[in-house]
C-alpha cells in the first residue's frame, strides 16, 4: 500500500509540474464617477482667495469632465476680498471651464447685505459673470427689484435685468 502511495504522490508531482501557471491580472475597475462626502474645495489666484465651495457631497464624473453637487454654497472673492456667495439646491461645475450651471432655487447674497433670488442660474467663470433667463428678484437697501432675466458680475454692483419692477418700502 505504501508503494501505491509514493507512486500517487511522484504522479501527482509531475502533474503538477507540468502544468503551467498563468497568472492572470487583476483588472484595473476605472470609476466614471466618484463621490466625495463634506466637499469642500479652495481656489487661490497668487496666493489670494478667489472661491471657497463646499457641498454635502461632489459627484465626479470623469467621464463627462463634470461634477454634480448637493447644496452647494461658493464664496467669490476679488483680489483676496469677500464679493458674494451663491446657494442653490443643487449644481454641475465644468471641469474645463469652470462654469457653474445652479439648479432649483438659487441665491446670491452680496458683501453688502443685498440678495438675489431666482432659479437655474448660470455662472460664468472666464467672464465672471452670474446670469439667469428666469424671473428674479433682488433685494437691496429697502427695495425691491423683480425682472424677467438677469446679468451680474460676482460684486453684484453691476446688475442688468430685463422688463424690472421696482418696490420702495416705506419706513
Amino acid at each position: 500500500m505504501r508503494f501505491y502511495k509514493k507512486i500517487f504522490l511522484i504522479f501527482f508531482l509531475a502533474v503538477l509540474s507540468a502544468c503551467e501557471k498563468e497568472i492572470i491580472p487583476k483588472k484595473h475597475t476605472s470609476f466614471d464617477k466618484q463621490r466625495i462626502e463634506q466637499f469642500v474645495l479652495t481656489e487661490t489666484k497668487d496666493g489670494k482667495l478667489k472661491t471657497i465651495l463646499a457641498a454635502d457631497y461632489a459627484e465626479i464624473d470623469e467621464k463627462n469632465n463634470t461634477t454634480h453637487l448637493r447644496n452647494p454654497e461658493i464664496k467669490f472673492y476679488s483680489d483676496g476680498k469677500y464679493t458674494s456667495t451663491l446657494t442653490s439646491e443643487s449644481a454641475d461645475v465644468n471641469l474645463t471651464s469652470y462654469d457653474v450651471s445652479g439648479n432649483g432655487k438659487c441665491s446670491i447674497e452680496g458683501c453688502d447685505g443685498e440678495r438675489l433670488d431666482t432659479t437655474d442660474l448660470k455662472y460664468d467663470a472666464e467672464k465672471d459673470l452670474f446670469y439667469s433667463d428666469n424671473p428674479v428678484k433682488i433685494k437691496k437697501g429697502g427695495k425691491t427689484l423683480y425682472g424677467q432675466s438677469f446679468k451680474s458680475d460676482t460684486k453684484l454692483s453691476k446688475i442688468t435685468i430685463e422688463k424690472q419692477v421696482i418696490e420702495i418700502e416705506e419706513k
